[in-house]
């Protein structure tokens, strides 16, 4: 299978070959690998699963910590990493 990479490094590949193509045919050729390979790396996007983990965490300091340090890795944005704290996590 094809990773997210792969896709990218064809894609930057195909448009230089876009870029350099000295004949109209050569172009059309390139724009069209270009949309293809758009294509799958929206759909590989589209489809990849967020990656989920559990945490235990035994004590309360433990919890706060945990707490302070997703805090400041998620600025609010909604792009960062989502935290859903159980029952007994902090909350």
């Amino acid at each position: 299978m094809i990773t997210e990479q792969q896709l990218r490094d064809k894609l930057r590949k195909i448009s230089a070959l876009f870029e350099g193509a000295t004949t109209p045919g050569e172009r059309n050729a390139a724009a069209a690998a270009i949309d293809r390979v758009k294509t799958a790396l929206a759909g590989m996007l589209r489809t990849e699963q967020p990656i989920e983990m559990q945490f235990s965490l035994s004590d309360n300091w433990q919890r706060r910590l945990f707490s302070a340090l997703t805090a400041a890795v998620h600025h609010g944005d909604g792009a960062g990493p989502a935290v859903v704290c159980g029952q007994d996590a902090l909350a």
